[in-house]
């Protein structure tokens, strides 16, 4: 018997209109690293996305940017040191003066107003509606009279899916290894509603999911990743410098990754860790290096609206000292006993993370260097440093789960959205468009 998911259970009271903006590169990579594990469109999917992406863009720019005065500036990835590597653009910031950023919601909502879109706030689907093979409309809850209505479609439907990591029962059906590695929603509004309204009228659901995540959640001493997952709209206890990379090691004292990979790399590998959890360790000049690292997306210095400057970093970082979510200590013996770490091994990985510095700044320079003197060096440096007391500011980390997306195919059905077959996805609540 086909399964029939009841979605009236899972209404979020703070669901609202929302829009998705496509990147507007019109490139696809696959990339197979530690910890990684890529999702796998349909080459049809994906084949629409790339032909297609960068013309929505464009339209963008057009339609609602410039005649604001604003344009779209593609940020740049990862320099190029070698040509066997190729860097593409990572996102399109609207901006004035391709420094500045702004915010072009407003003016979306506008001009959708100004051509005649309906648009219905605080209105959360429930169901779609099936007639004779078809889908003609949806059944929607107003959420502030609390009113169930029903909208019919003369002319089609298009689905935006959402993801469903606020409902912890399809978490726990669909992708329990989440609720594992994750202790943070930052997306209390997707409910898992569009997806299973899509089964519900004979969707196929993909049966590996794929994941969001931002290697930034903080997790206290002693608490377990099972026993936690907090919904937040706001970034609670997000360690904002928790995606740079410093030496991180599991709940051995071990360093066990790569630390210079995208957020979901670390987090994949630390799954395979114990406990699914590790800690990142730095040292009190931490404000010093920020600037320097070469960091893309929302964890880069100075992004707008969150991280601007130094003074930005180190008072996000403080708020979570007083919050006991991230602690000091005066020498790794201390740090290792607040975190519940062997010293010997923290010691040796912050040793070998030294030695590594070292080695790397000589062959930087061209400098020959005897590696018995690099590890002499090292230690000298540790122990410097110790007799100093410098503080060491440290968190016992997991990940921060922004949405779990599922994707569904409806090629071979015996069933239509009317009279166009469309069904797209984004990472927020469901969302349905009727026309």
């Amino acid at each position: 018997m086909t399964k029939l998911y009841d979605n009236v259970n899972h209404l979020d009271t703070n669901a609202s209109a929302a829009y998705t903006v496509l990147k507007r590169t019109s490139w696809l990579w696959a990339r197979a690293m530690q910890g990684w594990k890529p999702p796998r469109p349909l080459k049809k999917l994906a084949e629409t996305w790339a032909d297609n992406s960068g013309a929505t863009l464009d339209w963008l720019e057009e339609k609602v940017l410039k005649p604001h005065g604003a344009h779209l500036r593609a940020e740049a990835d990862a320099m190029v040191t070698n040509k066997a590597y190729q860097a593409f653009p990572t996102e399109n910031d609207p901006t004035f003066d391709d420094q500045s950023f702004t915010s072009y919601g407003d003016w979306f909502l506008e001009y959708q107003e100004k051509y005649g879109v309906d648009l219905r706030f605080e209105t959360i689907l429930v169901n779609l509606i099936k007639e004779a093979g078809r889908v003609t409309g949806a059944l929607v809850k107003d959420l502030v009279k609390d009113e169930y209505y029903q909208i019919k479609a003369k002319k089609g439907v298009i689905l935006t899916t959402g993801g469903y990591s606020a409902n912890v029962d399809l978490l726990k059906e669909w992708n329990p290894l989440s609720l594992k590695k994750n202790v943070y929603n930052d997306s209390p509004r997707s409910n898992g509603a569009g997806i299973t309204s899509a089964l519900n009228v004979g969707a196929i659901r993909d049966e590996e999911p794929a994941e969001t995540i931002f290697d930034r959640g903080l997790v206290p001493v002693g608490k377990k990743t099972e026993d936690m997952y907090y919904q937040t709209a706001t970034y609670d206890h997000w360690l904002w410098i928790g995606s740079y990379p410093f030496l991180k090691v599991n709940l051995r004292g071990e360093r066990f990754a790569n630390e210079s990979v995208p957020y979901q790399f670390i987090v994949n590998a630390a799954a395979k860790e114990p406990g699914y959890l590790y800690a990142m360790i730095w040292d009190d000049n931490y404000a010093e290096t920020l600037e320097k690292v070469h960091m893309l997306g929302c964890a880069r210095y100075g992004f707008p609206g969150y991280m601007k400057d130094k003074e930005a970093f180190v008072a996000d970082t403080e708020q979570h000292v007083k919050d006991g979510l991230v602690v000091k200590a005066d020498t790794l013996e201390e740090l290792a006993e607040k975190l519940n770490l062997p010293a010997d091994k923290l010691k040796e990985a912050v040793a070998n993370n030294n030695q590594a510095v070292i080695e790397f700044i000589a062959w930087k320079k061209g400098e020959k260097f005897d590696m018995i003197e690099a590890k002499k060096s090292a230690r000298n440096k540790l122990q410097k440093m110790e007799r100093k007391e410098q503080h060491y500011s440290f968190r016992k980390v997991n990940t921060g789960l922004a949405s779990v997306l599922l994707g569904f195919s409806l090629s071979g059905l015996a069933i239509t959205f009317t009279p166009g077959k469309v069904a797209a996805a984004d990472n927020t609540a469901a969302e349905v468009t009727t026309t």
